[in-house]
């Protein structure tokens, strides 16, 4: 949790840098055509990817520890921990799904 947490810190930073600081004074606008020339290369696709994955696993990991600190009966926390386990899976392989197959140079 302390590293990814770390890491976090490096990339959400970075990222709110260049998308709300770089790209306002630069001008541009961020919309379709800006994610299409920024996703055309691997750095972005990376940095992005690793944002997403440790974004994750560390709030999914934090919420696991909530819900153990709070539900007490052992057959509820279960079920809730399977729910957010499904739950941040399935959402976790679309994010990547979306990451890895975007086509840069579709119009």
């Amino acid at each position: 949790m302390r590293l990814s947490g770390l890491a976090l810190v490096i990339l959400a930073l970075g990222h709110m840098f260049i998308m709300h600081v770089l790209v306002v004074i630069a001008g541009d606008e961020i919309n379709f055509a800006f994610v299409q020339s920024r996703w055309g290369t691997p750095f972005w696709r990376i940095y992005d990817l690793l944002l997403l994955v440790l974004a994750f696993l560390h709030g999914a990991n934090g919420a696991r520890v909530v819900i153990g600190d709070y539900v007490a009966n052992r057959t509820a926390r279960s079920l809730v921990i399977g729910a957010l386990l499904l739950i941040s899976a399935i959402w976790l392989v679309l994010g990547i799904a979306i990451i890895a197959l975007f086509d840069p140079n579709a119009s």
